[in-house]
This record gives structure tokens, sequence and C-alpha cells, in this order.
């Protein structure tokens, strides 16, 4: 099972895939690295928004299992949080 991290720089105006697809489910484990109360991170489809997304507490983390071929993104309501993210895919 293949590990693999990385660090996404967000924004206010433009959605990240924090995640890309894979052909087997993939667990993936997201953390707010962003220590400032005023920024907040939401994730969720290639349209999330502030309003539609899941918010992302700050310094906690947040498991998911993805199914086959899904992504996931992130938005956020300042210019430059960042997110933490590490996949297990089940190749």
């Amino acid at each position: 099972m293949p590990v693999y991290t990385a660090q996404h720089t967000l924004n206010d105006s433009t959605t990240v895939r924090i995640c890309p697809p894979d052909v087997m489910p993939q667990r993936v484990s997201i953390h707010n690295a962003q220590h400032s109360e005023s920024a907040d991170i939401y994730i969720g489809n290639e349209t999330v928004t502030t309003t539609t997304g899941i918010h992302l507490h700050t310094a906690v983390n947040q498991d998911l299992i993805l199914g086959p071929n899904d992504t996931l993104w992130a938005i956020s309501n300042t210019a430059t949080p960042v997110v933490h993210v590490i996949r297990i895919t089940e190749d």
C-alpha cells in the first residue's frame, strides 16, 4: 500500500485539488495546518465553496475513505493557509 504526503497552499478564490483520483479506494487524512483562528479551510468536490464545504477546524485531522476515481478539493476564506494530506492507496 503506497503512502503519499503533500502540502497544499489554498486561497479564497479558486478550489485546489488536494487528493487526486486513484483506481482503487484510498484512505486520506487531512490536517488544517493553519494555526490562525481567522483562517478556515473547507473540503468537498471541485465546486466546493466556503458555504457548501465541510469545515476543517484549526490543528485538527479529518480522516476519510475515498472511493475509486474520487477526488477531494479544498478552498479557504483567506489568502494562503496550508493543508497537509496523507493518502494511503490500496494498489
